[in-house]
């Protein structure tokens, strides 16, 4: 009779381990478009999937497979390093930062080169953030921005997504919400390009030309573009 119980016991204990390793992460999609919160949900959804170098997943990633591997789900191809990521997007200003928002930090030995990249899971009101990444200690997780190792290793942040993507509840360091973006026409000038515009105004070629329909690859002094903007 003991050993039944003993055994019926062992089984019981073994299903409530399972069950709540399987069980559901809790995920988000208040306030964000669609496409932020499949990057956000879907993110989060391998929360303590391993780390492995060169890991591209879905069973293991290092931190630039993870973004990667998360971003191909909504349509993007992602360089394959934190590096080529950095260079490949518009820099966000930390201030204006979004809900899928590509942030990059040093490696280990802080040497003024980005070593790691993470994706934006949420903005505080104070202008720190959440992201979700591939650490090599803890497999793929959500770290604050607030955290000492982060803090004195952040370098800057990419945006990925297309304006029309975004939702505006971008949070300033002001604690001000912006519930719509402005609207502003720039004057081309000498030695201006496409992309030189893209970069100074935090968005992509993809964009600018969504933005200004009539706007091929070539532009003239004194065009007027229409760019959107957060205050």
């Amino acid at each position: 009779m003991r050993i039944r119980f003993a055994v019926l016991f062992l089984a019981l204990f073994i299903y409530a381990c399972s069950s709540t390793k399987n069980a559901p992460i809790a995920t988000t999609s208040k306030g964000l478009s669609p496409k932020q919160a499949t990057i956000v949900n879907y993110g989060m959804s391998y929360l303590n999937t391993p780390y492995e170098y060169a890991g591209k997943g879905p069973s293991s990633f290092d931190c630039s497979g993870f973004t990667s591997f998360v971003f191909h789900k909504v349509g993007y191809k992602l360089p394959s390093s934190s590096r080529g990521q950095a260079s490949e997007y518009p820099k966000v200003r930390k201030r204006q930062l979004a809900v899928g928002d590509l942030v990059f930090f040093e490696g280990r030995r802080r040497n003024g080169r980005v070593g790691h990249v993470g994706i934006v899971t949420e903005v505080k009101k104070d202008g720190s953030f959440d992201f979700v990444h591939a650490s090599v200690r803890k497999g793929v997780t959500i770290s604050s921005s607030s955290d000492d190792y982060y803090a004195k290793r952040y370098l800057k942040a990419g945006r990925v997504l297309q304006h029309k993507d975004l939702a505006y509840n971008i949070r300033s360091n002001t604690n001000r919400a912006t519930s719509q973006p402005e609207v502003i026409t720039y004057i081309v000038k000498k030695g201006d390009s496409l992309y030189k515009i893209a970069r100074k105004h935090n968005c992509t070629l993809s964009e600018l030309r969504e933005w200004n329909p009539g706007v091929k690859t070539l532009i003239r002094v004194g065009d007027k573009l229409q760019i959107y903007t957060h205050p």
